[in-house]
């Protein structure tokens, strides 16, 4: 592939970050994999997972996920919080990520008050009340020491892989820029663009653009962002969710320390482009400077590796279902409608259709299709954990407290998305109204 460098930037533990969790999908029911269709085609899907690296080097696979598939932007509104708007592996993998984070600050509280440190999570801690105060009033962290390993076994869509996709090209002839036009442009920016919104792998020539899905043409339209400008935002907002950013602070443990490709999906050009310092987040990087922290947020890029060449003593176990794969040994490979999440150390794993849980309709959305880690699933826990900080006193009258009962005042998902300069009911003051506008804002 285009590395535009020399040899590949991998690392010893690219390779175990991608054995681990392709180890852990391999170990998942055949009901969550792609399938050998009845014509002889074979399905293909892209795998993702989150790998935390401890201090003594131990590598743990703590969530994964499946999918190539998205909600059209017709669907979104009735969606409700109930099905997955994007069922990207990337963008499952860091949901579950969340999910699990949730989890392991509830473990940390529902000890019984005699014993209040009986669970000792590995990940997450609670805060020192000398720790908080109003610029970071969050009652949990990532453990210092804990690094966030992303293993992705395709390169995420959009810009990051262009160069590929020009590289598959029987063509690679750079089409025509497309006309501006209102209805191309995103609707919530009035920052002007010189380019219009581009969708999926068209206009291929078009580097370091703001991408939507899906790739194919033929597919509904989505306003869902590429995996490669989600990844981007990452950078400054930290892999924390909206839910989970009231409970953990955005310290510098929450941030992505490494994407990992294998060494077949990688372009240096277009990581280097997508996601460095030196590319389209250079006016980012010059405002702020590297690791300058300003308000809540910090602009944090993650390095990108690749696992090792093809050597047969060292090299990671091969994803079967990877689109190489299928390509390689199906006239017709076709992408599989199955996603899969799994939260690994909390035993927990969904097998998921059109967003929804296999199964379950997903329009009208019901309660019961709802995955663990849709909006409204991941928002109720966020809230159980809000009222357990609050019950066992362990807020108090500090700013976490404060912070805990806003978010426990909070009934619907919706009122998080209020924009910086709006009100979701507390007026202009409070610890969470500051925190909700920052994230906004960032």
């Amino acid at each position: 592939m285009d590395t535009g460098l020399p040899s590949m930037p991998t690392s010893p533990i690219a390779d175990l970050v991608a054995m681990s969790i392709v180890s852990a999908f391999t170990a998942l029911p055949a009901k969550s994999k792609p399938r050998l269709r009845n014509n002889g085609s074979y399905e293909w899907v892209t795998l993702a997972g989150i790998a935390l690296e401890h201090d003594d080097g131990k590598i743990t696979c703590v969530s994964l996920g499946t999918g190539v598939k998205c909600l059209p932007s017709s669907k979104v509104p009735l969606a409700k919080g109930l099905v997955l708007h994007d069922c990207h592996a990337e963008i499952l993998a860091l949901r579950a990520f969340n999910a699990f984070l949730i989890e392991e600050c509830r473990l940390l509280l529902t000890a019984s008050p005699e014993v209040p440190e009986a669970y000792v999570s590995p990940y997450v801690r609670l805060r020192e009340v000398s720790e908080l105060c109003c610029e970071i009033p969050h009652p949990f962290a990532i453990r210092e020491g804990v690094k966030i390993h992303m293993f992705t076994s395709e390169a995420p869509c959009g810009d990051c892989s262009m160069e590929l996709t020009i590289l598959s090209q029987p063509d690679p002839t750079p089409w025509a820029p497309p006309p501006p036009s209102p209805e191309s442009t995103l609707p919530s920016t009035s920052i002007p663009s010189p380019l219009p919104l581009l969708r999926g792998r068209g206009y291929f020539s078009h580097l370091g653009t703001l991408r939507t899905k899906p790739g194919r043409p033929d597919s509904p339209p989505s306003l869902s962002k590429s995996c490669s400008d989600k990844l981007s935002l990452k950078t400054f907002l930290s892999t924390l969710s909206t839910p989970t950013s009231y409970l953990i602070a955005p310290l510098a443990p929450a941030y992505i320390s490494t994407l990992i490709l294998p060494h077949t999906e990688y372009s240096y050009t277009g990581c280097a482009r997508a996601f460095g310092v030196s590319g389209r987040l250079t006016a980012l990087s010059e405002d702020m400077g590297t690791e300058t922290v300003t308000g809540l947020y910090t602009f944090r890029p993650f390095i990108s590796l690749t696992t090792t060449p093809a050597l047969p003593s060292l090299l990671p176990p091969a994803f079967p279902f990877s689109r190489r794969y299928a390509t390689a040994t199906s006239a017709t490979p076709t992408p599989s409608n199955i996603s899969t999440v799994a939260i690994l150390p909390h035993n927990l794993h969904e097998t998921l259709i059109s967003g929804v849980l296999q199964g379950r309709k997903a329009f009208p959305p019901t309660p019961l299709g709802a995955s663990r880690i849709s909006k409204l699933r991941l928002w109720e826990a966020a809230r159980i954990v809000a009222g357990l900080v609050l019950a066992r006193q362990m807020g108090g009258q500090t700013v976490a407290g404060e912070l805990m009962r806003w978010v426990v005042r909070r009934r619907r998902y919706e009122e998080l998305k209020v924009p910086a300069d709006g009100n979701s009911g507390d007026g202009d003051a409070g610890v969470g109204e500051r925190v909700r506008r920052e994230r906004w804002r960032a």
